[in-house]
């Protein structure tokens, strides 16, 4: 009992704002019931700043030692002192704390790497919306040895480009996204040779969302296209080139030739995805090539 008073005592203290300490604000931000609760949750979360991340990352680690742990679940027991605490909420809880904070948050990469194993879609979420820190952080995962990590990652990464092509992005924020892309999509290119499948295919998806790289971009994904081991009946990589290309509109008029080939593959899933494509890079050749 001593022990777990002990090391809750030591535990990084909670910094306050408007009378209530980090963990209320979190809560709300995390589950309020309206829109109002949480932006004003958001707002005090922001305001508290970087005093924030020693608690923060203390939430998150809690997983690292077993033995922390269990004084935990010891102090959870007696009498005396109360603590309860729910493992996988309070680490993704902590996790969106650090998003919110965003550049202010870059102490905070190490913990959030340790999570992503774990968590990976949405903690690979959080990194990206760090800022370029968090997604130099986030690529060196695709290295990888399980597939559905490097997937995720690949997944969370087009959202970079996503946000480039925001109506309502800031030229500060179009700034950061150019630098995050500058680092994102030579990661996927390379992606675009990694021995799963599925995970080619999203790598390929992902790099159709980065308009502002289409000079590289174009030429990699005509290249999956008409790789014959890519397009095989049993692949999916060369839809995913299709798909991407697609994404990319007019710019990618040069992948017209090989998407034409691809109509004629004798996979369907690359045929949709081929037709599709024309149909929004040159609708003109679409039709004449009897593409409906």
């Amino acid at each position: 009992m001593m022990g777990g008073i002990t090391w809750l005592a030591l535990q990084p203290k909670e910094p306050v704002y408007q009378g209530r300490r980090l963990s209320g604000w979190l809560t709300d931000a995390w589950d309020g019931r309206d829109a109002d609760t949480k932006r004003i949750a958001i707002d005090a979360i922001r305001k508290i700043g970087t005093n924030a991340l020693p608690p923060l990352i203390s939430m998150m680690q809690t997983r690292d030692s077993p033995l922390k742990l269990k004084i935990i679940r010891l102090a959870g027991k007696q009498t005396f002192f109360k603590y309860q605490v729910e493992q996988a909420d309070l680490h993704l809880r902590a996790a969106y704390g650090c998003s919110i904070l965003q550049a202010e948050a870059k102490p905070a990469i190490p913990a959030l790497m340790e999570l992503l194993p774990v968590y990976t879609l949405t903690v690979a979420d959080y990194l990206v919306s760090i800022g370029p820190d968090g997604v130099l952080a986030l690529v060196g995962s695709l290295t990888n040895t399980q597939p559905d990590v490097r997937w995720n990652v690949a997944t969370s990464l087009a959202g970079i480009g996503i946000q480039r092509l925001s109506t309502n992005a800031t030229p500060e924020q179009n700034a950061i996204a150019d630098q995050e892309a500058m680092i994102a999509v030579p990661a996927l290119i390379k992606l675009l040779k990694d021995k799963n499948d599925s995970v080619r295919e999203q790598a390929a998806f992902s790099l159709g969302c980065f308009s502002s790289e289409a000079e590289i971009v174009i030429p990699a994904l005509i290249a999956v296209l008409q790789d014959p081991n890519n397009s095989s009946t049993g692949s999916s990589s060369a839809a995913g080139a299709a798909e991407g290309l697609g994404k990319l509109h007019y710019q990618a008029e040069d992948a017209v030739p090989a998407l034409l080939t691809a109509l004629k593959n004798p996979s369907p899933k690359l045929q949709r995805a081929a037709a599709d494509a024309l149909k929004t890079i040159d609708p003109e050749a679409a039709a004449k090539a009897g593409v409906k």
